[in-house]
């Protein structure tokens, strides 16, 4: 699923992004970067739906994610991973009840594609297979606040990959995950453009020095209006 921002303009009391148009093309990760201060979360909160832009669309495909309504903005929504600069897991929750809610819309107990294996999986058996890979299988039924900051970092990571978004926006969130983490998540990121997932990554220290995976670099400040 492209992802195209047409004369796009975001204004508040730091951030003013004037006029962009600009084409992220599935199949891609595209790092941004840009100093302190440039306006990335305003730019994440306008491409998820929790900040209106002032002028411009965004379109995912043909989906004019501000103009088409709640319902088809809801549907892309569906589609989305989503890694904030915090994990923003529900301290009411266990670890696996985290995890479970990223399939809360799913109707049906299975999905039917899991990050290029074509498998009938219950959603129960994903997350555990996942918990299981990233070593914290005996978690699932802890809080949040059990959990070191890394395992904190692993879980929010996962559970934005969990579903195989169509689209995956990632708001630098490597720190404090080992390399052995990295690596396996890496394999993720590969796994994902090759089932023609789009990728963004914001700020991320650790994609920037992965050139390997990055297919275009985009400078935020070259976005900031200068007038």
């Amino acid at each position: 699923m492209n992802l195209d921002l047409k004369n796009l303009t975001i204004k508040n009391e730091k951030t003013h992004f004037h006029n962009i148009s600009f084409s992220f093309k599935t199949g891609n990760l595209y790092f941004c970067k840009g100093i302190h201060g440039i306006g990335k979360t305003s730019l994440i909160n306008c491409l998820i739906g929790l900040e209106a832009p002032v002028n411009g669309d965004i379109y995912y495909g043909s989906t004019n994610f501000y103009k088409d309504g709640r319902e088809a903005r809801y549907m892309i929504r569906q589609n989305m991973g989503i890694i904030f600069d915090k994990p923003g897991l529900l301290s009411n929750l266990s670890i696996f009840e985290n995890l479970k809610l990223r399939f809360s819309s799913i109707k049906k107990r299975k999905v039917f594609h899991v990050l290029g294996k074509e498998k009938d999986l219950e959603i129960e058996d994903i997350i555990k297979r996942e918990l299981k890979d990233i070593n914290l299988e005996d978690k699932k039924d802890l809080r949040p606040h059990l959990l070191s900051h890394g395992q904190l970092r692993k879980v929010a990571i996962s559970r934005a990959f969990l579903s195989s978004p169509k689209i995956l926006i990632w708001d630098d969130s490597f720190e404090g995950l080992s390399r052995r983490d990295q690596s396996f998540y890496e394999k993720k990121i590969l796994e994902l453009k090759k089932e023609k997932g789009l990728i963004l990554c914001f700020g991320n220290s650790w994609i920037s020095k992965n050139e390997n995976l990055i297919d275009e670099t985009i400078d935020l400040n070259n976005w900031r209006f200068q007038g």
